[in-house]
């Protein structure tokens, strides 16, 4: 017997690549989006794209309202390939984005398995970075996206990875209504998924809080 990846009134929604949105608390909500790219929706989990040279998927979200505090959680999976690039989370966009460093406006969350390592973005611009090798180890990794005013925390399995402070820079950046999830390989290659996502927005999201102490995630069985 097992179970796993139990989140308390997360998401209601049978399909678990459906993002949920709860606004100040209240009642969570399944925003339609747009794939784009080689991204298939799987039900089970969105699918950006295949372990296939110069191949780019994702999933957008438009006007979805998440203010300037709130909390992202969700699970991806990259490995299958030969080792390369990405997948990551895109907020603020100005259109969909071609590449992480995309110059258009966008804060982007980068796990590069290429570079080994995990990255917050603006625009072109890497403003913060930190090492990790085992991004692409082909299991279900947890991730979470915290944001108050401009405060970015980014925590992988329950751990906070790092924390960046761009609240002078906040405002005048976060005005694009574009945001998503989206993967890619190079002359290298991976697949890349992403499920279980979750936005809480609002006066009553705690960027601090985690999931503690997260079980392990089982490796990925064929079946997303």
């Amino acid at each position: 017997h097992r179970v796993r990846n139990m989140v308390l009134a997360a998401n209601t929604s049978a399909n678990t690549s459906a993002l949920a949105v709860a606004i100040n608390g209240g009642s969570f909500t399944y925003p339609t989006p747009t794939a784009f790219g080689g991204a298939v929706d799987g039900n089970a989990a969105w699918q950006l794209d295949t372990a296939t040279a110069a191949s780019h998927g994702g999933v957008t979200y438009s006007n979805l309202g998440l203010g300037e505090r709130f909390d992202l959680t969700g699970e991806f999976r990259s490995g299958g390939g030969t080792g390369a690039d990405i997948f990551y989370v895109y907020l603020w966009a100005d259109t969909e984005p071609a590449w992480q460093s995309d110059t258009n406006g966008q804060y982007a969350i980068s796990f590069d398995e290429f570079n080994d390592q995990i990255k917050l973005i603006y625009s072109s611009d890497t403003v913060a970075a930190v090492n990790d090798a085992t991004l692409d180890n082909g299991q279900w990794r947890a991730f979470q996206i915290s944001c108050d005013t401009g405060v970015f925390a980014v925590w992988l399995d329950g751990s906070l990875v790092f924390s960046y402070n761009d609240s002078a820079n906040f405002f005048a950046r976060s005005t694009g209504p574009l945001f998503g999830f989206a993967g890619g390989s190079g002359a290298s290659t991976n697949a890349h998924q992403v499920r279980n996502m979750v936005a809480e927005v609002g006066a009553t999201s705690t960027p601090s809080v985690v999931w503690s102490s997260p079980f392990t995630r089982q490796a990925f069985d064929g079946v997303a």
